[in-house]
């Protein structure tokens, strides 16, 4: 805001807040993640007459590897075992065993259809790329990038903007994938997960931020999800 004066709307989300977003999402049948009722409370509440852009970020962490949910020693052990074995252990099934007491038969159907076509993405997956280092990174462009798109695209055209994220341009996403991802992390750091990576993009922010907030560490999208399961549930 500093570097580029704009008049700002701040928004604090509480879990009603949260909620009537995350109803709103419901009403319009669109897909969700833990940012989405934010993001969908925040455009409901703000004024949007001189608005024509919703612009995001989508795309580093999956394109310079900047996943926190893994360290680079994880992807390092699964390096001996075959590509497609190692991808199915990468992509995690968050919350599995509650899936699997909480749905009905429909829901289990689903979810065993869902397994088998991330496994067959997996196979062709390592069609592509004969080593773990690599195929994790389309692995997470296919699935998290396309799911943010795909949230973002329809947010914005509900509310009459259009959505830029200029990390994805097709150009950008061609140089990323032809370097190979041990070119852009900085395990001399002696970091072990996050902070390894998106090393190039850091370095060329130096020109216009703060050394302390580039380099300081990464944290996820807070939401109040905690507290809107226990505090109205």
């Amino acid at each position: 805001i500093k570097k580029y004066p704009t008049d700002t709307n701040l928004f604090s989300i509480d879990s009603s807040k949260y909620l009537s977003g995350m109803k709103f999402l419901w009403d319009k049948k669109f897909y969700q993640n833990t940012y989405a009722p934010t993001l969908a409370y925040s455009l409901l509440n703000n004024d949007n007459t001189f608005s024509s852009q919703l612009i995001t970020g989508s795309g580093p962490d999956e394109l310079f590897y900047g996943m926190e949910k893994y360290n680079w020693d994880f992807f390092e052990s699964l390096s001996s075992i075959p590509v497609e074995k190692a991808l199915e252990k990468i992509d995690v099934a968050y919350n599995i065993k509650s899936y699997e007491l909480l749905l009905n038969s429909y829901g289990l159907d689903l979810l065993n259809e869902i397994q088998n076509n991330r496994r067959k993405m997996y196979k062709t997956i390592s069609s592509f790329y004969n080593n773990i280092f690599e195929a994790q990174r389309l692995l997470a462009y296919m699935t998290v990038t396309a799911q943010h798109m795909h949230l973002f695209n329809n947010m914005a055209k509900l509310f009459n903007l259009k959505h830029e994220a200029p990390y994805l341009d097709e150009e950008f996403v061609k140089i990323a994938f032809s370097i190979p991802i041990d070119l852009l992390i900085k395990t001399q750091l002696n970091e072990k997960n996050v902070e390894i990576g998106k090393f190039h993009i850091k370095k060329y922010l130096e020109k216009f931020m703060d050394n302390k907030h580039i380099y300081s560490k990464k944290i996820g999208f807070h939401a109040p999800t905690t507290k809107f399961i226990y505090e109205s549930n």
